[in-house]
């Protein structure tokens, strides 16, 4: 039988690009909006638009908007500082924004390849006690990855039991776990994983690949070739699409037993 082919372990890192979502409402929401829809179309006016509006007052909703338009120029570290900075003054102020600021400092460090600065502000945002449910569940998400990040795989595995402890119906969590499984060489533990995955993402490119390798690693090359060839045949481009078509070349040219690097 063979050996199973290339891959990469680390799934892309994402950082807080999308609009927020913030608390109970405040009188400077609207001018939080405004800024944020700024930010959107053009992320120097919205840096420009925050540090005039901080000038005069804007506070950590103002600082919410410059670490948001610094993001949606993937400036990470900028993004991080100012993200933690309004975290900072919103649990000053004894606002629960500040647990989900922390989350999104988090993302912006770990974007910017800061683990260990990503570490502690998740650590920051649990400390608050604020979250729970899915959000609990998406924060210790988050401290797995900087974790894993860290080579810290053990103390990851952890982490993921509570992801899918208080986020059982998010595919990512899933999906990580499968993968750290399976560098860690626990195949049995990483198919069930996958396949939870899969059964809420069944079309997801990045999931597919996953199934793909786990299940050539466990010498099932004919279910590997059917998650592959199913991404190969999506119409939309994407980095797995290319990795499968890829890993299918060295099935055929290796019969049963595609190379490894």
């Amino acid at each position: 039988m063979g050996s199973a082919p290339s891959t990469k372990d680390d799934a892309p890192v994402q950082g807080p690009s999308q609009k927020p979502v913030l608390g109970p409402a405040d009188p400077r929401e609207a001018q939080f909006n405004q800024c944020l829809d700024t930010a959107v179309d053009d992320p120097l006016g919205g840096v420009d638009t925050a540090n005039k509006w901080l000038t005069v007052g804007g506070g950590y909703f103002a600082r919410h908007c410059l670490a948001f338009a610094y993001s949606r120029q993937q400036r990470w570290l900028l993004s991080s500082e100012a993200f933690s900075q309004a975290a900072e003054e919103a649990r000053s102020a004894n606002d629960d924004r500040s647990a989900n600021l922390w989350i999104q400092a988090a993302n912006a460090a770990l974007a910017g390849n800061q683990p260990s600065t990503s570490l502690a502000h998740v650590d920051s945002a649990l400390a608050t006690g604020i979250l729970e449910g899915q959000a609990l569940g998406l924060a210790h998400l988050d401290r797995a990855r900087a974790l894993v990040a860290l080579e810290q795989l053990q103390a990851a595995r952890e982490e993921f039991v509570l992801v899918q402890k208080y986020a059982p119906d998010d595919p990512l969590g899933w999906l990580l776990s499968a993968t750290l499984e399976r560098r860690l060489g626990n195949l049995e533990r990483a198919l069930a994983d996958i396949n939870v995955a899969l059964a809420i993402v069944a079309q997801d490119p990045d999931t597919l690949l996953e199934a793909g390798v786990i299940a050539a690693l466990s010498n099932d090359y004919d279910k590997a070739r059917s998650y592959w060839q199913t991404i190969s045949a999506q119409n939309r481009p994407s980095t797995a699409r290319l990795s499968a078509r890829q890993y299918l070349k060295q099935l055929d040219e290796g019969e049963n037993s595609p190379s490894t690097k």
